[in-house]
């Protein structure tokens, strides 16, 4: 005798499904524990070399923040955010570090669970695909924090002035192009000013970019010497390799 075993099989996904749901908020609530744990050691940040450069630009001024930047730390915008930092404790006449730890925590906070939250995703499974980008963002955000370099990312505030930046504008850049909202016109002027931020915070960032766009250039010269291969021309002039990005 033939039995139907439909009703069993859907009851089974069912189960799965919401099985699968569960453990995504247990790892979830897990992820945010543990960013709650290292949010409490803030107040333990310190300063290292700050101890050096900030009576150098007390006493030489602008001087010493073009020297530093031409000659020692090629980074426009993470130095720009030093001297920012430091103009702000020299006011103060306090080491504002929590404050800028704090900063520093919430704009990576920000580009990691913000596009989640307000990138349209599919009305039917909005709330699986909520939980798993956030879970995501949470990871990484958690890898991070368990790495060997997580003093220097989040708790010395002048090499948290240079990696989150990059980190944040790298973080945006993989949420644009992961949800395919880089193709659009306002897409492409965001990675364009993500791509700025990262290049001119921290020399991987600019190696990054550097790399991205290498393999963009090297993706259209492909693209555009296949479509030529099959029209059936053999014209392809050197226009095509000069210019990839017409």
């Amino acid at each position: 005798m033939c039995t139907n075993i439909t009703p069993f099989l859907n009851g089974a996904r069912k189960y799965s499904a919401e099985g699968n749901t569960i453990f995504s908020w247990l790892l979830l609530a897990l992820c945010i524990a543990i960013l709650m744990a290292f949010i409490g050691l803030i107040p333990l940040g310190r300063w290292q070399d700050e101890w050096i450069v900030f009576p150098a630009l007390l006493e030489n001024g602008a001087r010493q923040f073009f020297n530093h930047l031409l000659h020692w730390s090629p980074r426009p915008l993470s130095e720009s955010l030093i001297v920012l930092y430091f103009l702000l404790v020299n006011f103060f006449q306090r080491p504002l570090i929590g404050s800028a730890l704090f900063i520093t925590w919430l704009t990576l906070a920000i580009t990691l669970f913000l596009p989640p939250l307000i990138i349209d995703h599919d009305r039917v499974h909005a709330s699986k695909i909520l939980i798993e980008r956030l879970l995501l963002s949470s990871s990484l955000f958690c890898i991070l924090l368990l790495g060997p370099f997580a003093y220097e990312l989040f708790y010395w505030p002048m090499a948290a002035f240079a990696y989150i930046p990059m980190l944040s504008a790298l973080f945006f850049l993989f949420w644009l192009f992961i949800t395919g909202n880089h193709t659009s016109r306002r897409g492409k002027y965001t990675w364009t000013i993500a791509m700025v931020i990262a290049a001119t915070s921290l020399e991987i960032g600019a190696l990054f970019v550097v790399i991205f766009f290498s393999m963009i250039c090297c993706a259209r010269l492909v693209s555009r010497y296949c479509k030529a291969l099959a029209s059936g021309t053999d014209q392809i002039t050197l226009a095509h390799w000069i210019f990839p990005l017409g």
